[in-house]
This record gives C-alpha cells, sequence and structure tokens, in this order.
C-alpha cells in the first residue's frame, strides 16, 4: 500500500474514531474481516494473525508504518492490556503490542484541527459523550445532529441501535438468554465500533449490572452459567460483588463456572485462600474444568507452578495438583467438605509429612496410594 493512501486511511480512522486503533485499519484495508475481528474482541477466537488475507508480516508491516505516522501526527499511544481469556493479535509479542497501541490526542489538545474541526466529527463526539455518561435523551439529541451531518455515515446504525438498547435499562426484556446474546453479538460489536474497547466495556458494564441484579436470588441454571449474577458482576470486574453472590450460592461446587467464578475473584481481591480453596474443588470434582483455567492461568505465583506441573514425568492427574503444589511447599489452605477420593485425601498426608518427616502411616498411605507423589515429595526433602 502507498503511504499516501496507508495516510488517508488513518487520517479517516482518526476523524471517525477520534482515535487510530490499529485492528481498524486492518479492516480498513481489507486484511481482516469485520466479523471476525468481532468474534475475536467477544474472546471467540483465540489467534487474530490466522485470518488474516495475505502474509501477517505484511500486515505487521502496515501497522509499523501507520504508527510511525500517528507519531508524526503528534498522537500518543496507550498500550491496551489483553483482557482475561482474549487470546493475542500476532504470535510475535512485539506485533501483538503495536496492535493493542490506541493513538489518540493529547489531553487538552485544541480540537480545532484537521480532524475534530468538520460537522460530523463534533456530532460523533457528542454521541460518544451522551452515551458514556449513560444520558439517552443526550445520545439521541446528538444522533440527529448527526443524521444532519451526514445522512450516510455509517455510524448512524450502529448509534441507533446503542441509543435504543438503553432502554432495555428501563425494563429488562424477561428473555434473558436470548438479552445477553444480543449484548455479546451484537450490541458488543456496535459498543466497540462506536466507542473503542475501553469505552465499550464500560457502557456494556451497565447492560450486565442490571441483569444480575434482576437475576438476584435466582437458582444457578446450568444451561445458561453465564446468567449468573456472579459472572455477569465478573465481566463488569466487580470481584468483591462477584464473591457476595456467589457467598449466596450454597452448591458452587457442584458448578464448574461457579468455582471458576470464585477462583479468578478471590485472586484478584487478594483472598488467596478463598481463591486456592475454590481451585482444590475445582480440581478435585471438575478436572476438565481445572485443567482449561490452568491452560489460561494469569496469576503469577500459580503460573510458575503450573508449567512446572505440565513439564512432570510421569505426568500427574490433574486431581493431585493442589497435593503436589503442598509438596512444593506452597501455602495451600485446609478445604472443608472435599469430596471422598484419594487426590484429597493425599493433601491431608502430604500435609502430615510436612509436618512430621517420618510419619511412617502417611508415608505407607503414599506409598501405596499415590507412590508418584511420594516419590516426588522426596525428592524435594
Amino acid at each position: 500500500m502507498n503511504p499516501d493512501t496507508l495516510h488517508s486511511l488513518v487520517d479517516g480512522l482518526i476523524a471517525r474514531d477520534r482515535e487510530y486503533r490499529p485492528l481498524e485499519l486492518l479492516v480498513a484495508a481489507r486484511r481482516l474481516e469485520r466479523a471476525d475481528l468481532d468474534r475475536f474482541e467477544q474472546g471467540r477466537l483465540r489467534q487474530l494473525e490466522d485470518l488474516l488475507y495475505g502474509d501477517p508480516t505484511r500486515s505487521i508491516e502496515l501497522l509499523d508504518h501507520a504508527a510511525r505516522w500517528a507519531r508524526e501526527l503528534g498522537l500518543e499511544p496507550q498500550i491496551r492490556d489483553r483482557e482475561s481469556g482474549q487470546g493475542a493479535c500476532f504470535r510475535d509479542a512485539r506485533a501483538d503490542r503495536q496492535a493493542r497501541t490506541a493513538w489518540r490526542r493529547r489531553e487538552g489538545e485544541s480540537q480545532g484541527d484537521l480532524f475534530m474541526d468538520n460537522r460530523l466529527s463534533v456530532a460523533r463526539a457528542q454521541l460518544v459523550r451522551q452515551l458514556e455518561a449513560g444520558d439517552r435523551a443526550g445520545a439521541e439529541a446528538a444522533l440527529a445532529d448527526l443524521s444532519r451531518a451526514d445522512p450516510a455515515s455509517e455510524l448512524q446504525v450502529d448509534g441507533e441501535h446503542l441509543v435504543g438498547a438503553m432502554a432495555w435499562l428501563d425494563e429488562l426484556p424477561e428473555d434473558h438468554a436470548a438479552l445477553l446474546t444480543a449484548i455479546d453479538e451484537d450490541l458488543g460489536a456496535r459498543a466497540r465500533r462506536v466507542l473503542g474497547p475501553g469505552q465499550a466495556r464500560r457502557f456494556l458494564a451497565r447492560f450486565w449490572r442490571a441483569l444480575a441484579e434482576t437475576r438476584r436470588g435466582l437458582d444457578f441454571d446450568p444451561a445458561h452459567p453465564a446468567l449468573s449474577p456472579a459472572l455477569l458482576l465478573i465481566r463488569c470486574e466487580d470481584w468483591a460483588g462477584a464473591l457476595a453472590a456467589l457467598d449466596q450460592e450454597p452448591t458452587r461446587v457442584e458448578h464448574p463456572p461457579l468455582l471458576v467464578a470464585e477462583l479468578r475473584a478471590a485472586l484478584q481481591t487478594g483472598e488467596r485462600e478463598r481463591g486456592l480453596t475454590a481451585l482444590c474443588q475445582l480440581c478435585w470434582r471438575h478436572g476438565q474444568a481445572a485443567e482449561a483455567w490452568l491452560d489460561v492461568c494469569d496469576d503469577d505465583e500459580l503460573a510458575r507452578r503450573v508449567e512446572q506441573f505440565w513439564d512432570l514425568e510421569p505426568a500427574l492427574d490433574i486431581e493431585l495438583f493442589p497435593a503436589w503444589l503442598l509438596t512444593r511447599g506452597y501455602p495451600m489452605p485446609v478445604v472443608q467438605n472435599p469430596p471422598e477420593i484419594g487426590a484429597a485425601e493425599a493433601m491431608d498426608f502430604v500435609r502430615a509429612l510436612r509436618r512430621k518427616p517420618d510419619d511412617l502411616a502417611a508415608r505407607e498411605w503414599l506409598q501405596a496410594q499415590q507412590p508418584e507423589l511420594l516419590e516426588l515429595w522426596i525428592g524435594m526433602s
């Protein structure tokens, strides 16, 4: 792509979005389908690079040139963290970071410049401000201004959907499952296009929180786990609120999504003992879900140990992960109401050996029931 065309695309994105976002450039340059970007941002794709048209290195070069142009325009970079569970844009770490870097004007900088001094940009900026503030009447007025500025604007349809959806907050539709699907698959994509990823999340949080409040006190629905108040509040990054909601779920050990929610929320709030207790129950009762969580574990303390666990020869069953952590000297809590399985009992015997290395009964039990675990413990002694 020649420099003039590239500059025009970047300039157009800045005029439209008030910032330059690299993934939007890949869509505008026809290197990436909009539908694939939406699926990636929803966390439904693990690797965006595989969906690009042409050689990925060409896309990386395109983003590098665009970044240089953004810097020449005086824009400031802001690297956006990957959301929990979201895949990478590129396998190369530098390119992935570049793809997650948004470029914006400095705070307080005059808006009467090449990109902002036109009716369309002013109307769009006003619409964004009203949506961010949750002001439905103000957003409707901004939509009218946007229509007058450019009746054919591609933002008009997205804006109309976002403003119309704000009426749901007054009275949520009765079909909560359909509502959440609409938020995730339609409203979310429109919000990201109009507001950008960060502000879109804050806009959608109003809907998730309202849905969580409406469903408070209802029984957990295994067919629709995402409707759990705890999981909805985690989307809002209300970790304390999620833990409070989980306190109202007495059967949560029976449901993997709730245990994963408790694990994540407890680690985020620094309640490590509660989080590790949930991890034990997850490993003992729901091995497949435990393995899936460990594969994407974003807790620095645990992540290093997970890698060591995967490298064990011979490999241990996932249900022995808590007992293995204890053999490494990791401070594991005493778990109340464990299931009646050998892996849970192994924790008690490893704990006994750590207190008294010559405990003959503990050694005999481990030798008979979990010899690999005993051998690993002896190797660390």
